[in-house]
């Protein structure tokens, strides 16, 4: 009986070494994020939408643009002609449909869409009154490619309420713009918000008294990068007077990162998770360390340009402590920083500062390179030469009113939306 008893503690014992070594050798959750770069350089199209595109066409049919139509040859009538030209040689297919707006909106048959070129077009009562690109810019859709046709008439608290709307309607359901300025002979009546309107008339033979149109495209980055393709081959279209407002900066981009030779706690291990993602060990008692990181990437043409000495790091943390049961989740982190950032035209070079608390256990990081939230881009010069804080019969008269003011304020409201990123990479270090 004694035998029996012992031989049952034996067996009793034998199981709860078991459990217990079962328990203390079970895994910690792993540390786990997206490594995927879609929310630096976007998506790629599915095949359908590369072989075919919903586009809207607007036509500003007030008063002031009529001007624009009383010369069938010039840069306006023609730009007008091969819009529906450039979308069939951009894609296979396409369902175009045509409106005009002004006070309202109304829906028009290809037919009458030709009939722009001609200045009855812009007399329709209810629509000719005033400029109203707001309603427009509710009938936007990331399904669709919408392209505007305008001389951007707006009065300066009309500018303040537009950037609002372009804000909330599209940049918040991401809905990118593009801007291009298309100088036209023009003889017309301006109407501007700070004098009375007044009659100008542009000199056939030279270009710098022609006043600009504006055709803005409101869709996904790819698709009006590829109608802007099909129409910048025509002399009446400069590349140079093109600008792309879009949450994305760049096609692609690559970072490296190496620890300092001062950094001898630190070692570097091989990491299984892709490219723009390091590993490290740090040994016990240390607290961190140096690297040398190194960016190099590739604008997105047309895109504004910035100044890369003002960019930013965002770092996010997820953490497996030693003696903690579960992983930390994500969360905003100080222990890495920026610290003498150089840059050479499409290369940017610094050092990175590692500091962590003394404890033991397995430190990950998601890091952004970002711009500022203000401040951190150059207007191009073109929109400041077609641009006039008060165009009068006598100075600036075939300038538009505050359009530098306009394009500033939608780059910053894209911004405000989502901070704008140029680079992402991924940083794990295994405290002992």
């Amino acid at each position: 009986m004694k035998n029996e008893s012992l031989r049952i503690c034996e067996i009793f014992l034998f199981l709860l070494v078991v459990i217990l070594f079962i328990g203390c050798g079970k895994k910690k959750p792993e540390i786990k994020w997206d490594y995927s770069n879609k929310d630096i350089i976007g998506s790629d199209l599915g095949q359908s939408e590369l072989n075919f595109i919903n586009l809207d066409v607007y036509i500003d049919a007030t008063t002031s643009m009529q001007g624009f139509a009383v010369n069938p040859n010039n840069a306006y009538n023609k730009f007008l002609e091969e819009i529906e030209t450039a979308a069939n040689t951009a894609w296979e297919k396409t369902d175009v449909k045509y409106f005009k707006f002004g006070t309202n909106i109304k829906r028009i048959e290809r037919n009458e869409f030709l009939r722009a070129k001609f200045p009855g077009f812009y007399s329709d009562r209810g629509i000719f009154e005033k400029t109203k690109i707001d309603s427009v810019i509710y009938k936007t859709d990331l399904s669709r490619l919408s392209v505007v046709v305008t001389d951007l008439f707006q009065t300066e608290g009309d500018i303040n309420s537009i950037v609002l709307q372009i804000k909330e309607r599209c940049f918040s359901k991401n809905i990118q713009l593009a801007i291009l300025g298309v100088k036209s002979y023009y003889e017309g009546k301006v109407f501007d918000a700070k004098v009375p309107s007044y009659k100008f008339v542009s000199k056939m033979d030279d270009e710098k008294t022609f006043r600009p149109f504006y055709a803005i495209m409101f869709g996904e980055p790819q698709n009006i990068l590829r109608l802007f393709t099909a129409l910048k081959n025509k002399p009446f279209v400069k590349e140079e007077n093109f600008i792309l407002i879009s949450k994305f900066l760049v096609n692609k981009f690559e970072t490296k990162l190496t620890k300092t030779k001062e950094s001898k706690s630190l070692s570097m291990r091989k990491s299984e998770k892709g490219p723009n993602t390091f590993e490290y060990t740090l040994k016990e008692n240390a607290r961190g360390g140096k690297f040398d990181l190194e960016l190099s990437y590739d604008r997105m043409k047309f895109t504004p340009q910035f100044d890369p000495s003002l960019l930013e790091l965002e770092v996010f943390s997820k953490r497996n402590l030693n003696k903690a049961k579960e992983k930390i989740d994500s969360s905003y982190s100080r222990d890495l920083r920026l610290i003498g950032l150089k840059h050479d035209e499409n290369k940017i070079n610094s050092a990175l500062e590692l500091e962590l608390e003394n404890e033991p256990g397995i430190f990950s990081y998601r890091v952004y390179l970002q711009l500022p939230a203000i401040g951190g881009f150059i207007i191009p010069d073109w929109v400041k030469e077609f641009s006039s804080e008060n165009p009068s019969p006598s100075k600036d008269a075939n300038k538009t009113l505050n359009l530098e003011k306009f394009i500033t304020n939608l780059i910053q409201a894209n911004i405000s939306i989502s901070r704008t990123k140029i680079a992402k990479f991924f940083i794990t270090i295994r405290h002992q």
